[in-house]
């Protein structure tokens, strides 16, 4: 309800904005195309692993559309535009607002505290609901946002014509914080009936090796005590590699970029400047025998490519559970048993998933749960 209610009054507040609000994108782009799709801003695991089997019918029917990771796509349905990004990157940091799993949100989030929803009476004669907002600056500054960020892409396609789509009111919306609205957006999980074409047909032969990535993200918590945490522990994972690359007698090659990845010397890396990073590793991930692989979004894109992984750690428990379809090769490695027995039952596995599962209350006793079901 709460959620609702914080939905409803964002459109009161666009509303007011509308007036007020002119559209500096207006002209900027000659190619007035009609069938085309906002991008997807969030993580790029959450874009595997709901986002783009939801897209697929669009894409099967003509349907194109703006992507940061256009090799994901099926081949001639996601492009690139930097004058469009840029754009959109701008007003991202203009009105302070972040890339989160699903979406974009304010820097500082609507927490709870700053929206108190009371329902007075709500029965078939009467609702009356009384709702205080202590921080509507957090709420303007999200609908002024999302006002330009929609003037941008109904700027890049002929709105006449195109019209305006239930998909777009999600791309083009600030993600909520709260939990509800984060397990509604991105479930369910859904597997697309693709793979990537630049995995699926290289370009070339490439070299079997094991690979190894190292999440190295800024602002975020670092490793607390040699427990897993969101960055990579390179301390505990490269030694393991070694003994991985001496076992299957190959050699170790170190994906990803330096912006959110820690890239030792010493080592074969995937980044060069300038290039396509994403549509070169998925050349390379064919090859890829072993990787070695922080719980992340670059974990979620190995079992949807099936690329036997070893992670460091597990963050939510029971989510490669939910994957199941993907038929992942996961494993989490066990520091107290010999990294070599792991890798060898890892390689001989046809599905796996690591060995953890969620600790979630059950809901089915709750008063509001029974009295939403009707029973």
């Amino acid at each position: 309800m709460r959620s609702e209610i914080e939905r409803l009054m964002g459109q009161v507040v666009r509303c007011g904005l509308r007036p007020n609000t002119t559209n500096p994108f207006a002209g900027r782009f000659s190619d007035r195309q009609v069938k085309i799709l906002p991008s997807f801003n969030g993580e790029m695991g959450y874009e595997i692993i709901f986002f783009l089997s939801r897209i697929e019918p669009y894409l099967r029917n003509g349907w194109r559309i703006l992507a940061r990771r256009p090799a994901l796509y099926p081949p001639g349905t996601a492009f690139y535009d930097a004058a469009y990004f840029a754009e959109l990157d701008r007003l991202a940091e203009t009105y302070n607002v972040i890339p989160t799993p699903a979406g974009l949100r304010q820097r500082m989030q609507r927490a709870g505290q700053y929206l108190d929803a009371t329902i007075l009476q709500g029965n078939l004669e009467k609702i009356e609901v009384k709702v205080r907002y202590d921080s509507p600056q957090v709420l303007i500054q999200e609908s002024q946002f999302e006002l330009q960020l929609r003037d941008l892409f109904y700027s890049y396609c002929d709105l006449d014509k195109r019209g305006v789509l239930d998909i777009d009111t999600m791309l083009l919306s600030c993600q909520p914080t709260r939990l509800h609205d984060y397990t509604t957006v991105t479930r369910p999980v859904l597997r697309p009936s693709y793979q990537p074409q630049a995995f699926l047909a290289p370009t070339e032969p490439q070299r079997p090796h094991i690979g190894v990535q190292l999440r190295a993200m800024t602002g975020i918590r670092k490793q607390p005590e040699g427990k897993p945490g969101r960055d990579s522990d390179a301390a505990f994972v490269l030694p393991l590699a070694a003994r991985a690359a001496a076992h299957l007698g190959l050699p170790i090659v170190v994906y990803g970029r330096p912006d959110g990845n820690l890239l030792p010397d010493g080592y074969e890396r995937t980044y060069e400047l300038g290039i396509d990073l994403l549509d070169k590793e998925l050349r390379l991930l064919p090859a890829c025998r072993l990787m070695f692989a922080p719980d992340s979004g670059w974990a979620d894109l190995m079992a949807w490519l099936q690329v036997p992984t070893l992670l460091e750690g597990s963050l939510t428990p029971g989510h490669f559970d939910e994957l199941i379809d993907f038929s992942p090769r996961i494993a989490l490695i066990d520091r107290s048993l010999a990294i070599e027995g792991q890798i060898d039952a890892l390689l001989a596995a046809d599905v796996c998933t690591p060995n953890d599962r969620p600790v979630l209350p059950s809901l089915e006793n709750e008063v509001h749960t029974k009295a939403f079901l009707g029973l």
